[in-house]
């Protein structure tokens, strides 16, 4: 089975992505990463923009230079993208000691039990956070041309720019400001995308600590699966 066509975006700040990012690369992966220099939104809409002229390229990962993953998470990120035509996120935990270990995005119909790894599978979802997220290229279309949004200009570096869609400038909806990846996940459900998690995916949001989706279970030791029990209130 021919895996589908992906390009990894990696925007950053500071130094470098991390050797694994890299792995990526030296795999056969194509790469692409943009230092944030001041504004996440238009790091990753500048990144967006460099995959979708690429018209081979139907699959677009954006990694966040914090987050661990193997190439297998990788390569099933991809696929369940390219089997749902919408956008795909891989499970991680906020790595802030005070947040509790909580999930960053949210399902959209809590289940009484999440599996994951080798058990687990694809959950719809209400928000996903962009540190490891697939986007299909249909859904940037469909998001497009339901809000049609115009192509203003990002600048990238200290000399040029480029003309993109504005998918991920953040909104405000009931007097809040929402966050990049939350508006971009706004605009795609009142565009009818579908969003998923996919649990099946190993990735490790790298703080003061690593932390993987144990720790939200208080567990310690890495297990082949995983489930436990989500309260509702």
């Amino acid at each position: 089975m021919t895996e589908p066509a992906s390009l990894a975006l990696i925007p950053y700040y500071g130094p470098a992505p991390h050797e694994h990012h890299e792995s990526l690369r030296r795999s056969g992966v194509r790469v692409a990463s943009r230092r944030q220099d001041s504004s996440i939104d238009a790091a990753r809409a500048t990144l967006l923009e460099t995959g979708l002229r690429q018209p081979e390229i139907d699959v677009f990962v954006f990694i966040d230079s914090d987050v661990e993953f193997t190439r297998a998470g990788y390569d099933q990120l991809v696929r369940s993208c390219e089997e749902t035509r919408g956008v795909v996120g891989g499970c991680y935990l906020s790595k802030s000691l005070t947040g509790g270990g909580m999930l960053v995005g949210s399902p959209k119909d809590v289940p009484a039990e999440l599996k994951f790894y080798e058990e687990g599978g694809l959950y719809p979802a209400k928000t996903l956070g962009m540190g490891f997220t697939a986007i299909h290229r249909d859904a940037c279309a469909r998001i497009a041309r339901h809000h049609e949004l115009p192509k203003i200009f990002f600048p990238v570096g200290v000399d040029g720019g480029m003309l993109c869609h504005a998918f991920f400038m953040p909104l405000v909806r009931d007097n809040q400001y929402v966050r990049e990846d939350y508006s971009f996940c706004l605009r795609a459900t009142d565009a009818g995308v579908p969003l998923f998690f996919d649990t099946r995916p190993d990735v490790v949001h790298h703080g003061m600590h690593g932390f993987r989706l144990e720790d939200a279970a208080y567990r310690s030791a890495k297990n082949p699966g995983l489930s436990f029990q989500i309260e509702r209130g």
